[in-house]
């Protein structure tokens, strides 16, 4: 959960301004497009419960590729588990901790649990026998990168008093991760893995991230083409790198800030009021947005806010577009303003 404080109506309604679509971003590689939408596809027949139709897409999704991403496969690993295809399972999770996935956290899936005490101690012996299979020594060049981020983040007010060393910093890291990926390559799963709950951001994608279009920051590194190749190229998820593109640009294009389920709060002494829903956006915009999200293989708005809904009450799969942001506010005027452009959750 992300929390942001005093967002104001006219912070909000500029983002949708300043939403700019002079350029088409389309995939030009059809295996990628298709895979991304088979993918959408899967997801959307696992809020509906369909399980079966789900693993059937995602078996033909994996077809496409030779290095299916983790966290489609441990999605289809947890539809073949509820349509009782063990065997299945187990191959697919066997990927997935091959990726860096730590196979204990398998013990908070409820899904899972419901395995018979031979069928689960299997399943976990033999995920504990797997060994990671990526380029540890590529692995930790990227890695390296995350200790001269975090050196002058670790006071909580940093951003007040490092802004010019972490402008610097920001850059200085983003230049070494463009000089590592023109000597290695992408750092894809199949390099350097995933993050051990396959949801946390890698250090390289850390420093993606504070190279993001900042008017504090007089210099940063543009990742948009190097994101963009890798999306043509299948080397990163879609929803990951819809996200990496937008920071990088600094416009929103697939509106993957205005998607996620929101909460606006204000406290006083003796109140507190909250609201839960999503942003309402003008209709051209919602158009837009799906036109560019479906040309790149994501679902649309509404798609994507169904898999958010669902993933909240169903943690045991593992979707990408589930993150909900609190928005606190000091004042009940600004947080009225706000809740006027929430629509409620059904």
């Amino acid at each position: 959960m992300m929390k942001k404080y005093g967002m104001t109506l006219f912070a909000f309604l500029l983002i949708i301004v300043k939403s700019s679509f002079a350029q088409t971003y389309k995939i030009s590689n059809e295996t990628v497009l298709q895979y991304n939408k088979l993918i959408n596809a899967a997801e959307l027949l696992i809020c509906d419960s369909l399980f079966s139709d789900a693993l059937s897409i995602y078996e033909t999704a994996f077809k496409l590729t030779n290095e299916p991403f983790a966290i489609d496969q441990y999605n289809a690993a947890m539809c073949a588990l509820n349509t009782g295809d063990y065997n299945n399972v187990e191959s697919l999770l066997v990927n997935v901790v091959r990726k860096g996935y730590d196979y204990k956290l398998l013990d908070n899936n409820k899904t899972v649990n419901l395995l018979d005490a031979k069928h689960h101690a299997d399943l976990l012996r033999k995920l504990k026998h797997v060994s990671v299979e990526i380029n540890y020594k590529l692995k930790d060049i990227y890695d390296s990168l995350l200790i001269s981020d975090q050196y002058f983040r670790k006071d909580s007010l940093y951003w007040i008093k490092n802004r010019d060393t972490l402008c610097k910093t920001n850059y200085t890291n983003g230049k070494f991760l463009n000089t590592l990926i023109d000597m290695y390559g992408f750092p894809s799963e199949k390099t350097v893995g995933v993050s051990n709950n396959l949801l946390m951001a890698l250090p390289w994608e850390i420093i993606v991230i504070h190279n993001h279009v900042n008017p504090s920051c007089n210099n940063r590194v543009d990742f948009s083409m190097v994101i963009w190749e890798a999306l043509e190229q299948g080397l990163i998820r879609i929803p990951k790198a819809a996200n990496y593109l937008e920071q990088s640009i600094g416009v929103n294009i697939f509106g993957t800030d205005l998607i996620g389920l929101v909460k606006a709060e204000y406290k006083s002494n003796d109140t507190c009021y909250y609201k839960c829903g999503f942003f309402n956006l003008p209709d051209k915009s919602i158009d837009r947005i799906n036109s560019q999200r479906i040309s790149i293989g994501l679902g649309t708005i509404v798609e994507a806010r169904k898999k958010v809904l669902f993933n909240i009450s169903n943690p045991d799969f593992i979707f990408s577009e589930r993150e909900k942001f609190t928005y606190s506010y000091a004042n009940l005027l600004d947080y009225n303003y706000f809740i006027d452009n929430l629509s409620e959750v059904r």
